[in-house]
């Protein structure tokens, strides 16, 4: 019998492993914490959400708060995180949208910003509405609590319970790790229940304007 399969529904979440050495994360994360104490209470207070009392975020990246070598890194990582995730999408087809093809970008529109969760702090059940897709990357934050990823049909059980993709799921962070995963995915971070603050980088990605989907 000849078959065709067609994917429609499926959301992807990729581990990308090792992504930064021990030494580069901590590099970055000297470099976070040095911008957090001297600029903490200037711009990046605006960044905070009441939702996630006790997480600082800040963006070094747009206040010489991080050295060339350190953003033309993250930078890279980042870039080559999100080509990496568009390569694991499968391609759909009998679509009312213009389907895309599946090759490398020359580069992605980022977003990116610092987290330091203090102890005790969480991040709780949010989206990152209007992108593409989004990251985050671990550089110490072992042992701090887990990422959990909610999809909707699982949040509103509007799928049987022995469908594949009803389900929630949930990682552990590994420094030197990201996680890839469609910007529309409900996530959240558990309390961080160590004694250490949780330093980690999250970003949104778009396709740049000339390429973008129809």
């Amino acid at each position: 019998m000849d078959t065709q399969l067609n994917v429609i529904e499926q959301t992807n979440i990729l581990h990308i492993k090792s992504v930064f050495t021990k030494k580069e994360c901590d590099i970055i994360t000297k470099e976070i914490l040095e911008y957090k104490e001297k600029n903490g209470t200037s711009l990046d207070r605006k960044m905070s959400y009441e939702v996630n009392e006790g997480c600082w975020m800040g963006q070094p990246q747009l206040h010489n708060g991080f050295s060339q070598e350190t953003e033309s890194l993250l930078i890279e990582k980042f870039r080559i995180a999100c080509n990496m995730f568009y390569q694991s999408m499968p391609k759909p087809f009998n679509s009312n949208k213009r389907i895309y093809e599946n090759k490398n970008r020359k580069s992605w529109e980022v977003w990116a910003w610092a987290n330091v969760n203090e102890p005790g702090s969480e991040n709780r059940e949010h989206v990152h509405t209007g992108y593409f897709m989004s990251g985050v990357a671990y550089f110490r934050s072992e042992g701090t609590g887990m990422i959990e990823f909610i999809p909707q049909n699982y949040l509103y059980k509007t799928t049987h319970v022995d469908w594949p993709y009803h389900s929630n799921c949930h990682y552990e962070p590994v420094d030197g790790d990201i996680l890839m995963f469609p910007s529309y995915l409900l996530h959240k971070v558990e309390r961080n229940n160590s004694n250490k603050q949780r330093i980690s980088m999250a970003f949104n990605a778009t396709l740049p304007s000339d390429e973008r989907l129809l």
